[in-house]
């Protein structure tokens, strides 16, 4: 493609020629084109753009210059939350117009396409895994949402079915879904829910209890083990959709309840608990789940997530944003800040110990 392919997003002299979708080397290039021409035009940072994503600056850094090795769909859908566009604009460099943003995740997307156009063209799972060069079982595990792909595996896929990569990210109804599970299928065009009030709040929670502790941006940053750019940025809401981690560093290095960032309709001061909030969020999660005769799988699919996305968060292995938050608490039919609020010592007692046990398996695993 040359990256003369890949050109602004809107510019009326890019050309309507797609990025060749057999060749993973260019797709790679365009995304670090599209990555670095888009974090200019929002104004941030390395470091914010990286905070807001979920990794380290270094990985950032080594994308953006085409030098990381072959990132993964879960990379590039973190990537383009952080950049608040949909996911189909860093692979379709020479779109015309800027694709709407979708609330669907993408790895449903992909499920639903690659089932679609497999079946459009007559192939078994098996013939499609052989013909893009995977072993036999891949579109199985992909189609079934047990595998994280990469984007080479994309591209490949994408040219045995005759497409481009982009067109694996299209809306496409999931009705086959229901083959295996009683949620219903997200609402595809839906666009991703406004958080500005959520983001209105946190900055001036930050900017307030700053000043009342006379720390400079600088040293607030320090105490949240934030960089100064990324306070900076959520200071003035350019960051719109910072992560519970993110979140939990603010409110400890401010002295803070985390409830102060996330309650934004309640104007009162909130007495500090010392309960994880990732566990408290695991547990209320799981009880309003159970209260409302919910699996993990409909609740991730009616609130437009990947299908093992509950499970994740409730054995602690997800770090969700804002917007997911806000998606999970409306299927729940509850605030965005009743899923942090404080739980009974003894269940959150009973899952921290499950949870460090995990944590020492997997570290035991790793040696």
């Amino acid at each position: 493609m040359g990256l003369e392919k890949c050109q602004r997003v809107g510019d009326p002299s890019a050309t309507m020629q797609r990025p060749a979708p057999d060749n993973a080397s260019e797709t790679l290039a365009c995304i670090a084109s599209t990555l670095r021409r888009r974090r200019g035009e929002l104004n941030l940072s390395q470091e914010a753009l990286a905070a807001a994503s979920g990794m380290s600056r270094a990985r950032l850094n080594r994308i953006e210059q085409n030098l990381a090795d072959n990132m993964r769909l879960s990379t590039l859908a973190r990537l383009a939350e952080g950049l608040q566009f949909d996911i189909r604009n860093l692979l379709d460099g020479a779109a015309i117009r800027p694709h709407r943003r979708l609330s669907l995740e993408p790895q449903l997307r992909v499920m639903g396409n690659v089932a679609h156009l497999r079946q459009e063209a007559g192939l078994s799972q098996e013939d499609l895994s052989l013909g893009s060069g995977h072993f036999r079982a891949y579109v199985s595990r992909l189609e079934g949402l047990r595998i994280d792909p990469t984007v080479t595996a994309l591209v490949s896929i994408a040219a045995r079915l005759g497409v481009p990569v982009v067109d694996l990210f299209r809306p496409r109804k999931l009705g086959h879904i229901k083959q295996a599970t009683r949620a219903q299928a997200p609402v595809l065009e839906k666009p991703t829910r406004d958080a500005s009030a959520e983001i209105e709040h946190i900055a001036s929670i930050l900017r307030g209890r700053r000043e009342e502790l006379g720390f400079s941006q600088e040293a607030a940053a320090r105490a949240c083990g934030l960089s100064r750019s990324n306070f900076v940025h959520l200071e003035q809401k350019t960051v719109n959709n910072p992560r519970l981690s993110t979140l939990v560093r603010l409110a400890d290095g401010l002295q803070l309840e985390i409830l102060d960032l996330v309650d934004f309709q309640n104007g009162r001061r909130h007495h500090v608990n010392a309960q994880d909030p990732a566990i408290r969020l695991a547990l209320n999660v799981h009880r309003l789940r159970k209260s409302m005769g919910l699996s993990q799988v409909d609740l991730s699919l009616q609130s437009g997530h990947f299908v093992r996305y509950i499970n994740a968060l409730e054995v602690i292995r997800a770090d969700p944003s804002i917007d997911s938050l806000k998606r999970i608490a409306k299927q729940l039919g509850v605030a965005s800040s009743d899923l942090l609020a404080p739980v009974p010592t003894p269940d959150y007692e009973k899952l921290l110990v499950e949870h460090v046990g995990r944590q020492i398996r997997r570290t035991e695993n790793r040696q």
